[in-house]
């Protein structure tokens, strides 16, 4: 049986979301003990009260902070090196969802079938030091240039920037909006053929980095505050066991 823990009813639709979930999983065989976050029971609590109870696999609903919140907290629990346990999720907007797009589904049912045919990945997280895991983009954003320096283990890079977006596996996209050509030069540019050069945005990948701005500016992930600079980011690899979708394979032109 799986140990579901659903993302706090803020409205009507999360509501509607929750109840049609609950009979899409008893429907395909997967229905299991459902608890949510209260005041008087944190996300924490929950995912070490369903790994004492024995339960092996934690599959969380909601959003892709939730699900964020959810892994922090079962890879910070320490519970028996012997157990494995595995975590799914079922996102609760598939179409705008970086989580959907890693478990890879398309929408609600699909994500309630990888449950049941339960394909497992282990796959590698990013870590915020010291211990806040995430598996969806987080970004530094400001409306001016501020001051970024990057420092990796090789090198250390300094500039302005208006925009950082880290991934999971420390690919860093670095945006700076005041350099970008105005709408008015772009048409110039295209009329006369020129190419534009993009001397505004740079991306590259790395295991481990710092963080630093100037000033100190908030880490988003989604539309929430999560750290502020300065930070330790790093890619820790296979830390995850995930259920995920299963491959689609095409023969004659037809999926299966």
């Amino acid at each position: 049986m799986y140990y579901y823990i659903f993302e706090p009813i803020k409205n009507r639709l999360d509501r509607s979301f929750q109840e049609r979930l609950k009979r899409t999983i008893n429907t395909l065989g997967i229905a299991g003990e459902t608890v949510a976050p209260t005041p008087a029971r944190t996300i924490e609590e929950l995912v070490e009260i369903g790994l004492m109870k024995g339960y092996s696999t934690i599959v969380g609903a909601g959003s892709d902070l939730f699900a964020n919140k959810l892994i922090t907290a079962l890879l910070n629990f320490k519970h028996n090196e012997e157990q494995r346990v595995v975590f799914g999720y079922i996102p609760f907007d598939p179409a705008k969802s970086s989580v959907a797009k890693i478990i890879k589904v398309a929408n609600t049912q699909e994500a309630c079938e990888t449950l049941r045919y339960r394909k497992i990945e282990v796959i590698s997280v990013g870590l915020i030091y010291p211990k806040k895991y995430f598996i969806s983009p987080i970004n530094l954003i400001s409306k001016k240039p501020v001051k970024v320096a990057l420092t990796l283990p090789n090198t250390e890079v300094l500039s302005e920037a208006t925009q950082i977006t880290i991934t999971p596996d420390i690919t860093v996209s670095w945006t700076n909006n005041s350099l970008s050509p105005s709408p008015t030069k772009r048409l110039l540019y295209s009329l006369f053929d020129k190419e534009i050069k993009d001397n505004y945005f740079s991306k590259f990948s790395c295991h481990k980095m710092i963080l630093q701005s100037s000033p100190y500016l908030p880490i988003y992930l989604e539309d929430e505050i999560i750290t502020h600079t300065p930070v330790e980011i790093n890619k820790v690899e296979n830390l995850l066991h995930l259920i995920v979708g299963r491959d689609i394979i095409i023969a004659n032109g037809k999926e299966s």
